[in-house]
């Protein structure tokens, strides 16, 4: 109470210490609609508006103003919707989201992004990534839809600009699903490289953040051969690898969820997620010759023609994120990539 007197009467105050004639500056003319407008602005105007044409009572006139100037900034700097919480500093009309206020929940990411891959199908590109980028830096889902997005721009243009942008992107996305990852001790990292455990103890959340790393380093891998050197065909090799190895892991989760009475809320859309991971790395790695195909498997990969598909098919049928994906992977193989290769089944 005794700071809202102060503030009170120093605008009292600087009211009554101003002439007649030369109260405040601004006019409501253009400049209080452009983007260089600032609150200061709008207590002078306002402050113009009350003095000029109510009665010259100083102190009336300053109470009607903060009655007045109060609620419209509140407004200007919290707006009602979670999302949207404060003004962009070049424009203070233009609403950004407040980070540091919220986190995503996983269901609304999901959510949206359903609908930026909506828009990313139906040629809205722009709209698709304005939707996501917002929240890449807090978002798992939204941080692998973004870089993927670019990534997939960036396999059709081979532009070196649009490689490196998505590769930046992408070495984002990875930091953002790290931060959701569950956190070892050296302890545990020691022991998992002679005894892999059964991560049956790992929250939805970091579930979901090993499937979105795994897809993340597998694209990640995937523009790293552009560079066509040695040391980029072994790096890219080594993340591919790695890759898979989540990959099996999640699956092995998944399975472990699928057994449990109470399934979590998003099973749908992990296992879909694990469908497309497995069934595309076997799908795809079972067109190789035999004897590189032996080579793999003895690192560790598995290349099953029947596996791939069946898996696709499965995450094809689901009702989940990841369905449309699989579909057009079967697409894939069985429109173009078969008919090439000359592996058509009539």
């Amino acid at each position: 109470m005794h700071n809202l007197v102060g503030f009170f009467y120093k605008g009292v105050k600087w009211a009554s210490s101003l002439p007649s004639g030369e109260r405040l500056h601004p006019k409501p003319n253009s400049y209080f609609f452009s983007s260089k407008f600032r609150e200061n602005d709008l207590l002078s105007f306002i402050n113009w508006y009350l003095l000029d044409l109510f009665p010259p009572n100083v102190f009336i006139n300053t109470f009607l103003l903060y009655l007045t100037i109060i609620p419209v900034l509140s407004n200007m700097a919290h707006v009602k919707n979670g999302n949207i919480q404060k003004i962009d500093p070049e424009d203070p009309f233009l609403l950004v989201p407040d980070k540091m206020k919220s986190q995503m929940d996983l269901e609304t990411a999901l959510q949206d992004s359903a609908k930026a891959l909506d828009l990313f199908l139906n040629n809205r590109f722009s709209d698709a990534l304005d939707l996501l980028r917002p929240w890449r830096s807090q978002s798992m889902y939204h941080a692998v839809g973004y870089s993927s997005m670019l990534a997939m721009q960036a396999g059709m243009t081979f532009e070196p600009k649009d490689v490196e942008k998505a590769m930046t992107a992408l070495k984002e996305s990875l930091q953002t699903c790290q931060m959701f990852r569950k956190k070892t001790t050296m302890v545990e990292a020691i022991t998992d490289m002679f005894y892999k455990q059964p991560a049956d103890d790992l929250t939805e959340e970091e579930m979901h953040a090993e499937l979105c790393y795994a897809e993340a380093l597998l694209q990640k891998a995937t523009l790293t051969f552009l560079d066509e050197s040695m040391i980029s065909f072994i790096k890219g090799g080594i993340k591919i690898r790695n890759s898979f190895l989540i990959y099996k892991e999640c699956d092995d989760m998944s399975t472990m969820a699928k057994n449990q009475s109470d399934q979590m809320s998003t099973q749908a859309h992990f296992r879909s997620g694990v469908n497309m991971g497995i069934g595309s790395f076997n799908l795809y790695l079972s067109l190789l010759p035999s004897k590189v195909l032996r080579l793999l498997e003895w690192m560790g990969f598995s290349g099953d023609r029947e596996v791939g598909l069946s898996q696709l098919r499965e995450g094809a049928a689901s009702n989940s994120l990841r369905s449309i994906l699989s579909t057009l992977c079967l697409l894939m193989y069985h429109l173009y990539i078969s008919v090439i290769l000359g592996k058509v089944q009539i």
